[in-house]
């Protein structure tokens, strides 16, 4: 006669066969994470900051290079800084009023570079910034970051 003692539940999928089908669904399965679709479309663009320690009251050159198949629509004047904080990234008045014509969109043709120099305001405060911009892709407006750069009291 069998017994009727009851079995302990045993789990169907152990912990690293789970994660290895979660992951591969999420990897396969159209989820856009970070670092893992290859459709940006601003890959191919470089925008930076010629100097990476811009002291205050000098100027520093912002550059994009358009390494894609495509033109991109761009305006450099529209570039505008950011610093970093505790919260994240937020607006900085960082950079001196210039005579930019605003709002003039150029196109840049695929393997060429443009730049602009900005002056940095004399009263900068120190700590952490980056530049951002906005181009535009196949009708799509695309933001763009330097890498971050360090902003430092000017010892001369």
């Amino acid at each position: 006669m069998p017994s009727a003692r009851s079995r302990t539940p045993r789990p169907v999928l152990s912990l690293p066969l789970a994660t290895t089908l979660i992951g591969g669904l999420l990897l396969f399965g159209g989820c856009d994470m970070v670092g893992l679709s290859g459709d940006d479309p601003s890959e191919g663009l470089a925008y930076t900051i010629e100097d990476s320690q811009p002291a205050p009251g000098t100027s520093a050159t912002l550059r994009l290079r358009n390494g894609r198949s495509s033109p991109v629509e761009y305006d450099l004047c529209q570039s505008w800084a950011e610093r970093r904080t505790r919260e994240g990234w937020v607006d900085a008045d960082l950079r001196v009023a210039d005579a930019c014509v605003l709002l003039a969109r150029r196109s840049l043709p695929p393997g060429d570079t443009t730049s602009i120099s900005v002056q940095i305001d004399s009263s900068a405060a120190q700590g952490t910034y980056r530049f951002s911009t906005n181009v535009v892709i196949n009708d799509t407006d695309r933001s763009l970051f330097t890498a971050p750069f360090r902003i430092e009291p000017d010892h001369r």
